[in-house]
């Protein structure tokens, strides 16, 4: 049998409690009791959680019938826990590291403080708590659990463990798979002396050495055209595909998960209003979409630009702390840390995404085969007859997109991501 005790803001144990109730009372009837929703409200909620997989708090939020801080107190009085005061979060660093902050992230808790044999975990997933607790439990001992905002749990991560994530993102691909390793010592003094050896070669022999790079060039656009050939040929000669059905999932066919959109911004303060307008046209589930406007913390002109926006209670801002180190991969590794969604997806910042493209996201992963891990939209230009050049990148974008790219995927070759 499993106690709990009860802790109060400063961690002080106040009394005990007995063990968990096996089935809490329901978050729908707390807050039908308490007079917060309506029944009309509750039904319009249940109907829409039974095709999605989403909480029924977090949608009776989107729909406006309660608010946040609500639903936290009807969440600590369903769980029998106590709310945590967000300037009383004060962390302790050893007992994040012993389970990890990117794991904190993931579980959405974070380990406060020991008090006797205890820990009190603050999470912002009261739901999930018990599915977690072996875990915790095998790492922290027993524990207790408080609740706070998802908010709260990353300021107090950020407080305490920014530089461990900064440097998680920058190394968290494995050497053997990343090229931060590239720019030593060794690969610049072998790059020179390339450049020292064909110089050389050039005032040595000058026809010779302009006719050896020719020859290697011609070479090299010979092979890639040969690639296109043959990609071409096998786009062209497959088979029509079957039309995208996408599933409804009041029928059954599938629900809908939450999607997270990562979107990196760099010095784009311009491209704010027309992006927030793009991706509002988007009508995939308001409570079942996640964008993260990707920022790094020094872009104060992009900073203010968002900070001055209207931004919808879907979209949020991540800045990525200042490094040497500043890439796009990284921003996104770090942003990934933040996520809510199953599926995570990269816009760019001048991107106008079709408002179905979501849905059409999804339908190829539950049609597709169960090992799909990625799939790649179409790109074009949205601007062709505004000059040649223009005209120029539409082509190029559309035969890459329409024929390259299905060309490879038919022959088993890699399939090259854009971006």
């Amino acid at each position: 049998m499993r106690v709990e005790r009860h802790f109060t803001f400063d961690g002080r144990v106040t009394r005990p409690i007995g063990p968990i109730a096996p089935n809490p009372p329901r978050l729908g009837r707390i807050l039908l009791d308490t007079g917060q929703i309506t029944h009309a409200q509750l039904l319009r909620a249940l109907n829409v959680q039974g095709t999605e997989d989403s909480l029924l708090g977090d949608i009776l939020c989107a729909q406006g019938a309660i608010t946040p801080d609500q639903l936290l107190d009807a969440l600590a009085q369903q769980f029998g826990a106590s709310r945590i005061a967000p300037e009383t979060l004060r962390p302790d660093p050893r007992l994040i590291d012993a389970l990890g902050a990117q794991r904190c992230l993931s579980l959405m808790c974070v380990p406060l403080r020991r008090t006797g044999a205890v820990t009190l975990v603050a999470t912002a997933r009261p739901a999930s708590f018990e599915a977690a607790r072996p875990e915790l439990e095998a790492v922290l001992g027993p524990v207790a659990m408080g609740l706070v905002s998802e908010r709260d749990v990353h300021d107090a991560l950020l407080r305490t463990r920014r530089t461990r994530l900064r440097l998680w993102a920058e190394s968290c691909v494995a050497p053997s798979e990343s090229c931060r390793s590239l720019g030593g010592q060794g690969l610049r003094g072998a790059m020179w002396c390339g450049v020292g050896a064909v110089t050389g070669l050039l005032a040595l022999a000058p026809s010779a050495m302009l006719l050896a790079l020719t020859v290697l060039a011609t070479v090299v656009l010979i092979m890639t055209s040969a690639l296109r050939l043959m990609a071409a040929v096998a786009a062209l000669t497959r088979s029509k595909p079957a039309p995208l059905r996408v599933p409804d999932p009041k029928t059954g066919e599938g629900r809908r998960p939450m999607i997270s959109v990562l979107v990196p911004l760099y010095k784009e303060p311009e491209t704010v209003p027309r992006l927030i307008n793009r991706l509002s046209r988007l009508t995939w589930p308001r409570h079942l979409l996640d964008v993260l406007l990707v920022i790094e913390e020094t872009d104060t002109a992009t900073a203010q630009a968002l900070a001055t926006a209207d931004l919808p209670a879907w979209m949020r801002v991540i800045p990525v702390p200042d490094a040497r180190l500043r890439t796009k991969p990284r921003a996104l590794n770090y942003a990934m840390l933040f996520a809510r969604g199953s599926i995570i997806g990269v816009y760019d910042a001048e991107d106008a995404p079709d408002p179905d493209q979501l849905h059409r996201v999804v339908a190829c992963f539950q049609n597709g085969p169960a090992k799909l891990a990625c799939v790649q939209g179409v790109l074009d230009f949205y601007n062709p007859l505004t000059n040649w050049m223009a005209r120029c990148f539409t082509i190029e974008y559309a035969t890459w997109f329409r024929v390259i790219l299905p060309g490879l995927q038919r022959l088993g070759l890699a399939v090259p991501l854009g971006g």
